[in-house]
């Protein structure tokens, strides 16, 4: 097919621009020939060849072809738009979205004047928009959005009146709406959110009649929502937010009966929820927080309707029947409503305590501090602060509070135009800038209001501490790093950063941690964290719906001395069986500890009477006694049985066995303590909470003995992998607590361990756990597990050894016992633990 001389002038203009993109042609059209070949010319949607063109020819097999259509979509090039590119005048459609081109969009744009559809959104163009750009009369589809353009909006495009869609979201442009856009009747779809836009919302609005989509949300808009707008009876995508100075009623939704998506947040709507929403058969998601709504909620809903956002109004009354209905979401936090028994069945717990006055433990505090791995699991930092998991599923419209009424979270949003909506984000990546990589694996995220409270907290100021790292917008000069995550963030009702950006924090570094902390004044007992998306920020990048809130870790600490426990209140009626047992335990490891008080008092009695028993052969080794024999012994004491000084009953035989559950102190010396039977009931806890005896030969190594393993996992904040795996529904926050106190209770030195009354009072929550950090001496000191080094003494009665085992340590050449004819040796742990129970 032979060329005229103006294709082949189109083909060197494609050939350089190529060129100076360093991109080619795929093999499907011949870029260094007749470039209308192959799929530029056959029935292929351009939008099916990347980079591509499309050919119009006169007539088929012509010789005169025009290039009419040129993507170069998403590829990452770089650089200036090419002069050669506005030679191109036969164009209809032009599509460089997703790239990063820089510089400013020049006049030249106006030669292509046969332009229909016109992309250019998602890159790096600057400067103002070009006047020339109302050349393009036969425009139906214009996109400059998520650019750096500055200035206002060119009054001439008011000249595209057959433009049916505009999108200009996070273009950067600003200033008034011109009153020329009045004759563009014919639009269908308007996104203009994350801009500068000023002044009043425009009544001409209410006249384009065909529109389906309008979206104005994170401008600078003042005043009312028009009454105009009632005319727009066919929308279905309504999302306005972030009015200022003005007042608005719900009154012009009358007639929008096609609306599916309803977004009028942040904007002084005043009034009642309408009762006619219930006769929209389309409407699935409404989100109207943040007003000031009054009255009782409508008795009936829409059928269709499944997420509902109302927190942060001035509502009141009891809850309708409607909230009990299936696949229904919705947030009612801080209002004024009537929560009782008759009406809380269908809510999910906390409700109440999240209502305007915050109620629960007003006036009466009982915590000082809080802190929440957001989205993770429980974390202890490497400044020992304990970040509580928050693992709960939220949804585009939901609240969660703790069991233990410490702190809630609130989450209202749903990501825009996201097939798979997303409220936690997660990493395997290493972070930078902090000593806690691990703290910023995850984080919630939202598309729209994440807030926080600390709740029963102690009045006084305490410094915030807020931690974030950006996860999703990554990379340099490449599409995929031109997002912005822009968010305010709130304390106690005050904004403290507005138009917060993560990665701009971070110097442009994604993945590197970045901390924030506010001194604010606690003055009711609670303390709210509020992370609000004001609409600002990019919406697409690089994942649809990748906006809003994102944070990894937030904590709260008293720049006071606090008054009050930091615990939980006890929770008698509602403690797990677990719970119970531990308590049991308390007595039953209590007998079993008097039970040997009693037989080393017999013991030294005759020591006492028999001095020279030694030289007669006779073992005077400590007893040491087993689970078993102990039990067995007790069940016929009779602590009321007293029999003369220092006698507590019968004499029962007890012969020299394993001593699983006795103090080390008495195991290795001989010598008692008034805290023995707190070692015995921490290790009857740590069994009870594993399901297992305190030794299992059977199992790996590093498990065999419990007290080790329990001290592994707790040393790498795992403690959770001790739980029973049996045990399906267990309270994780009181698991770590029994851990906690187990191993404070078996520690080597008894001056370390708890009174029992101490640990009583831990149980019950009426007192704090202490930080555990001392792993006993007898696990750092002794290598149990080599039988050639540490021995227990002989087993034959007739051995003349009187080794002390408190001499027995780490070095060798100072702890061995003579390997001798007779002599059975074990590891040292063994003797101690025995064969469990």
């Amino acid at each position: 097919m032979a060329w005229n001389a103006f294709s082949h002038y189109a083909a060197r203009a494609v050939n350089s621009i190529f060129q100076r993109w360093g991109i080619s042609a795929t093999n499907q059209w011949n870029i260094s020939g007749e470039l209308c070949s192959g799929v530029a010319t056959d029935a292929t949607e351009i939008d099916d060849i990347n980079p591509g063109i499309k050919c119009g020819c006169s007539e088929p097999n012509s010789t005169f072809c025009h290039i009419t259509a040129l993507r170069v979509y998403a590829l990452d090039v770089v650089g200036p738009l090419p002069d050669e590119l506005w030679n191109l005048t036969f164009l209809t459609n032009l599509n460089l979205g997703q790239n990063y081109l820089t510089g400013p969009l020049p006049a030249s744009i106006g030669n292509l004047n046969r332009m229909q559809y016109l992309s250019l959104g998602i890159n790096a163009l600057s400067g103002e928009l070009p006047n020339e750009l109302g050349l393009l009369t036969d425009l139906r589809s214009l996109g400059f959005g998520t650019n750096n353009f500055s200035g206002p909006l060119p009054s001439e495009l008011g000249n595209l009146t057959r433009l049916t869609q505009i999108y200009f979201d996070s273009a950067g442009v600003s200033g008034p709406i011109p009153p020329t856009f009045a004759r563009l009747r014919s639009l269908e779809r308007v996104w203009a959110s994350d801009n500068e836009l000023t002044g009043a919302i425009p009544d001409f609005i209410g006249t384009w009649s065909g529109l389906l989509a309008l979206r104005l949300q994170g401008n600078s808009f003042q005043g009312s929502i028009p009454a105009s707008f009632s005319n727009l009876t066919s929308l279905n995508d309504l999302r306005i937010s972030d009015i200022f100075n003005g007042s608005s009623s719900l009154d012009f939704l009358r007639n929008m009966r096609s609306l599916s998506t309803l977004v009028l947040r942040n904007n002084n709507v005043s009034g009642s929820v309408p009762s006619f929403f219930s006769e929209f058969q389309s409407l699935s998601l409404l989100f109207l927080g943040n007003n000031r709504l009054t009255g009782a909620l409508p008795s009936q809903r829409s059928p269709s309707l499944g997420t509902i956002d109302l927190s942060y109004n001035d509502l009141s009354g009891t809850f309708p029947s409607w909230v009990s209905g299936q696949n229904l979401q919705f947030n009612f936090v801080s209002n004024n409503f009537t929560i009782d028994n008759s009406n809380s069945s269908a809510l999910s717990s906390g409700l109440n305590c999240l209502q305007r006055n915050f109620p629960c433990n007003r006036d009466s505090p009982i915590y000082s501090s809080f802190a929440v791995k957001c989205g993770g699991p429980q974390i202890r930092s490497s400044d020992q602060t304990v970040y509580e998991m928050d693992n709960a599923t939220l949804g585009p419209a939901t609240y969660f509070m703790t069991s233990t009424g410490r702190w809630a979270v609130s989450n209202v949003g749903l990501p825009a135009d996201s097939s798979n909506p997303v409220y936690r984000s997660t990493s395997s990546s290493q972070f930078t800038n902090t000593l806690d990589s691990e703290l910023f694996q995850t984080a919630r995220v939202s598309a729209g209001s994440l807030r926080y409270y600390g709740l029963g907290l102690e009045n006084g100021n305490y410094t915030v501490r807020l931690q974030f790292a950006e996860t999703d917008i990554v990379g340099t000069r490449t599409w995929r790093s031109l997002g912005r995550r822009v968010f305010d963030i709130y304390v106690q009702g005050n904004r403290v950063l507005r138009d917060f950006d993560i990665r701009r924090e971070a110097n442009g570094i994604s993945l590197r941690a970045v901390v924030r902390e506010f001194r604010v004044e606690v003055l009711e007992n609670h303390l709210d964290i509020h992370l609000f998306w004001a609409g600002k920020g990019t919406c697409c990048v690089p994942n649809q719906g990748t906006y809003g809130p994102l944070v990894s870790a937030i904590s709260a600490t008293p720049d006071f001395r606090p008054t009050v426990s930091n615990n939980p209140p006890s929770r008698r009626r509602s403690r797990t069986g677990m719970i119970v047992g531990i308590v049991v335990a308390v007595g039953a490891a209590g007998l079993i500890c008097l039970a040997a008080v009693y037989y080393v008092f017999q013991k030294r009695r005759k020591q006492k009477n028999f001095e020279d028993e030694e030289l007669l052969g006779i073992d005077a080794r400590p007893y040491t006694f087993s689970y078993a024999e102990l039990k067995g012994a007790t069940e016929d004491f009779n602590p009321a049985n007293k029999l003369g000084e220092g006698g507590f009953g019968p004499v029962y035989k007890v012969n020299t066995i394993s001593i699983g559950y006795l103090a080390p102190e008495y195991a290795m010396r001989g010598h008692l303590t008034e805290k023995a039977d707190v070692f015995s009931f921490g290790v009857v806890a740590l069994e009870i909470v594993s399901g297992r005896p305190n030794s299992d030969p059977s199992l790996e190594d590093d498990k065999i003995y419990l007290l080790e393993w329990a001290w592994n996992l707790h040393e790498n904040n795992k403690e959770i992998e001790l739980v029973d795996p049996t045990l399906r529904e267990f309270d994780a926050n009181e698991v770590r607590r029994i851990i906690d106190i187990a191993l404070l209770c078996t520690q080597a030195s008894p001056g370390l361990r708890p009174s029992m009354s101490r640990v009583v009072a831990m149980l019950s929550g009426d007192i704090e756990v202490p930080s555990v950090t001392t792993r006993p001496g007898y696990l750092t000191d002794w290598k149990f597990s080599d039988a050639t080094t540490f021995m227990t003494y002989a087993t034959d009665d007739t051995s003349t050894s009187n080794t002390d085992v408190s001499h027995i340590n780490s070095t060798p050449s100072t702890s061995m016992v003579a390997d001798s004819p007779g002599n059975t040796t074990k590891p040292i742990l063994h003797e101690i633990i025995g064969e469990g129970r």
